[in-house]
């Protein structure tokens, strides 16, 4: 089994290899494992500095992991990929990645498992009042609020998703659909303070 510093340069070149490319847009570290990240970091910065890899950032790290990154990282990640949806708002959490200069891209803006986001009355309502889908206003109020969204999608949903840019949702809705936050994770396993590693 690779260990360690190895583990990290083979999983990157095993990348680049598949993709058949001289470099990576972005490469993350996906979870904010205990004794792993400042090795993984620091080797994806050696990448970087050789032009292997355009951009670093990181996945589901709250303040505190950011804060320990950056009292050893070169390189200040460009991105933080955290769960966002209404039920989960993550004010906190994005306003300090904004004041450290790093962009929020949200994962899950639908919830996942057991959470219907989209089946919620409030965005129900909110989809008849604005003649869109649940999953469009869901949509637009991440945007609206600055933030990269990937939802998972069919390629059905590639066009709906799109027009999310043809509307905007009153500050007032806006506030409405925040209001509906519980942090609220799509499954408990998705909390970087105890993911199970």
């Amino acid at each position: 089994m690779r260990e360690g510093r190895q583990a990290v340069c083979d999983s990157i070149e095993e990348s680049l290899a598949k993709l058949k490319t001289g470099y990576i847009d972005l490469l993350l570290i996906h979870w904010p494992v205990k004794d792993c990240v400042k090795q993984t970091w620091q080797v994806m910065e050696e990448y970087v500095r050789r032009g292997l890899v355009m951009s670093i950032g990181v996945s589901n790290f709250n303040r505190h992991h950011l804060d320990d990154l950056l009292s050893y990282a070169e390189i200040r990640p460009v991105i933080n990929q955290i769960e966002v949806h209404p039920l989960m708002t993550q004010e906190e959490n994005i306003a300090y990645n904004r004041e450290l200069g790093i962009q929020v891209e949200a994962w899950g803006p639908f919830g996942q498992g057991d959470i219907d986001v989209v089946g919620h009355p409030l965005l129900q309502s909110l989809a008849r009042k604005y003649q869109k889908s649940a999953s469009q206003i869901v949509l637009r109020w991440i945007v609206q609020r600055d933030l990269i969204t990937i939802p998972r999608a069919k390629p059905s949903h590639f066009a709906e998703n799109m027009k999310i840019m043809t509307f905007s949702l009153s500050d007032e809705d806006m506030q409405a659909i925040s209001g509906l936050n519980q942090n609220l994770r799509s499954n408990v396993l998705n909390d970087p303070e105890t993911f199970p590693w």
